[in-house]
């Protein structure tokens, strides 16, 4: 099943400065051309010799994702944000390693389905622009990790649980009612 909405997560500097050029960036949405078949909940792509790119990818893994943990490490401690785009919240948490720090930056849950089994949709990391060749400021060749969550959060089970008893008890009312008639 393919979703024609688009799916929208940036990912940007924090500071006051966030906004200028040279923080990195990263944009999730639909329905890109020739993407590349993810059969497994995990998967891995890199930034270009320039830093940046536009990658495609469709879910084939057979499952709907729920959430989706991108890892990544940067040479120096740069502030991120992340806007939550089809997800609820976003997490940033670092920790330093050898080669600068280690970025987890979670999204989930999600109000809809997520990203769906079958879906296509293309990341990004260009500081502008939808150039696959372009130029972002991740640093060049930099490797993410990318882990999705295939089971709903609680918080999401519980408003469809809520949603069908509240539709339940308006049935179980409208039949009180025409049986007391």
């Amino acid at each position: 099943m393919r979703l024609r909405t688009s799916l929208l997560v940036l990912i940007m500097a924090a500071a006051p400065y966030a906004l200028e050029a040279g923080n990195p960036q990263i944009l999730i949405k639909g329905d890109p051309p020739n993407p590349t078949i993810i059969v497994s909940n995990s998967f891995t792509f890199g930034a270009d010799n320039f830093g940046g790119g536009v990658l495609s990818f469709e879910n084939g893994s057979g499952h709907n994702w729920f959430g989706l943990s991108v890892t990544a490490t940067l040479p120096n401690l740069t502030p991120i944000t992340c806007g939550p785009g089809p997800f609820i919240t976003c997490t940033i948490s670092s920790s330093p390693v050898s080669a600068g720090f280690l970025y987890d930056i979670m999204f989930g849950p999600t109000s809809t389905s997520g990203i769906t089994n079958g879906e296509m949709f293309s990341v990004n990391l260009n500081n502008s622009g939808d150039d696959p060749n372009g130029v972002g400021s991740w640093g060049a060749g930099t490797d993410f990790g990318a882990k999705a969550n295939t089971t709903p959060e609680p918080s999401s089970i519980m408003l469809v649980i809520a949603g069908g008893l509240l539709v339940g008890s308006v049935f179980s009312r409208r039949r009180a009612a025409r049986l007391q008639r």
